[in-house]
């Protein structure tokens, strides 16, 4: 699969996951759980980090942070590097503790800020470890409940900020609506993880791509993510969704209702160029809206179809192969 971008702005959001490599523990008890939230709490003070949420699991752990230095790469090497070199002292280990790099999802705050934060505490419910999230202990969820004073950000004690959650769903009856919405609903990772690490509305995805394309190829050194997304040029594209489907270089991709190379296509460069919707439109003569439209069923057609969901993943792949040719 083609590498997520990973973008950097001042007051940016992130929900940041990060694996126990080979999805093992990361945490064995308590000691361990509480030294993790002990450095994120230097790591806070450090990088002028804003706090949202927080869960930590046995192999992984759940962060939603604002960045108003738009330093989040810093942040996160320091926090994962200085942990894991502490937890293979105490536990006399020796490789990597984490997976590998951190996953981190830029979040658009008006539209997803509540609902990501209500996934986020659900996690030890639905690994079936407590029935509220008010019961686990390891997360911020007490925060939001009222059970832990604010703490101050000039203290070496973990600051949760719970406004901007709660200005944004209403207060604390609404925001345990949302989780329990959120919990009934049990929404597919496209809706908490989004497309490419970018999760919002149209408006928002355009926004970051034009951030994208107009970063510095010295930022880029930096952005692998970011590298693979720009080499996806429309051309390159369209020849991945071409051999995904057995195309020919001779055959038309036309515009027509039902086509699924029409279809596909139209969805690639959404996925995975820097093309805006009314850009993409303008390649098939259509309006932005049914751009959006058609990459909205075809991401629907892709959860109920295996046929659909294997094309898509072949242009993937294809892709991916494309930039390891390349390099």
């Amino acid at each position: 699969m083609a590498r997520p971008l990973r973008l950097a702005y001042e007051n940016a959001l992130y929900h940041v996951i990060n694996r126990g490599h080979r999805r093992e523990a990361i945490f064995t008890d308590d000691k361990d759980r509480e030294e993790f939230l002990g450095r994120l709490a230097v790591a806070q003070v450090r990088f002028n980090l804003v706090v949202h949420g927080y869960c930590l699991m046995d192999n992984h752990y759940h962060l939603l942070v604002g960045t108003p230095d738009a330093n989040l790469s810093r942040a996160m090497h320091t926090l994962n590097s200085s942990y894991a070199s502490w937890y293979r002292a105490r536990h006399q280990l020796v490789g990597s503790l984490f997976q590998g790099r951190f996953k981190a999802v830029l979040v658009e705050r008006e539209r997803y800020l509540a609902t990501v934060s209500a996934y986020i505490h659900l996690n030890p419910v639905r690994a079936g470890l407590v029935s509220d999230p008010g019961d686990w202990r390891w997360s911020s969820m007490a925060h939001y409940l009222g059970k832990k004073p604010p703490a101050k950000k000039n203290e070496l004690t973990l600051a949760v900020t719970t406004d901007e959650v709660m200005k944004f769903c209403g207060g604390r009856k609404n925001y345990l609506a949302i989780i329990d919405e959120v919990w009934t609903r049990k929404p597919d990772a496209g809706a908490i993880y989004g497309a490419n690490s970018l999760l919002g509305g149209d408006d928002f995805v355009d926004e970051m791509k034009m951030r994208l394309r107009e970063a510095k190829d010295g930022r880029l050194e930096h952005m692998p993510e970011a590298r693979d997304i720009l080499r996806n040029d429309p051309e390159r594209i369209e020849r991945a969704v071409r051999a995904a489907l057995g195309l020919s270089s001779g055959e038309s991709i036309a515009r027509r209702r039902g086509g699924a190379a029409y279809k596909t296509l139209v969805w690639a460069l959404r996925r995975y160029s820097t093309l805006r919707l009314d850009q993409i439109g303008a390649r098939f003569g259509v309006k932005a809206s049914a751009v959006s439209e058609l990459v909205r069923r075809v991401e629907k057609e892709a959860a109920a179809d295996k046929r659909t969901r294997k094309t898509l993943e072949l242009v993937a792949t294809g892709l991916a192969l494309n930039h390891q040719n390349v390099k």
